[in-house]
Order: structure tokens, then C-alpha cells, then sequence
């Protein structure tokens, strides 16, 4: 099931089975959070580790 939390999509899973699919098969898609655009001003775009998005960025 999705719904939208504001203007952000959310898959609910109902189950640990699914919830295991989703998490190991499609782990890059759910690695970062939603773009915000108040997090530009506080991070000076994005370049904060709390907001920065995941990648080589994030991990090192």
C-alpha cells in the first residue's frame, strides 16, 4: 500500500517478508532522505552530513 505523507510518497509493508524485499533489493533507492529545500539554507546546499545525500560524499 502508498500513501502521501504531504507531499512525500510512503510504501507501507504489512509484512517482514516484504519489508526484507524492499529493504535488500532496493536498499540505494531508500539510502537518503527527501530533498528539503529549507535544508539548503541551513546546510549551505546540502553539505552537512544530516542532509547530504547518500553517496561518496556521505560515506567518507
Amino acid at each position: 500500500m502508498s500513501i502521501r505523507l504531504g507531499n512525500v510518497p510512503t510504501i507501507v509493508v504489512s509484512s517482514p517478508e516484504a519489508a526484507k524485499l524492499f529493504l535488500e533489493t532496493h536498499d540505494v533507492v531508500f539510502a537518503s532522505r527527501p530533498k528539503l529545500q529549507f535544508a539548503d539554507y541551513v546546510s549551505y546546499g546540502n553539505k552537512g552530513l544530516v542532509f547530504a545525500p547518500y553517496g561518496s560524499y556521505w560515506r567518507t
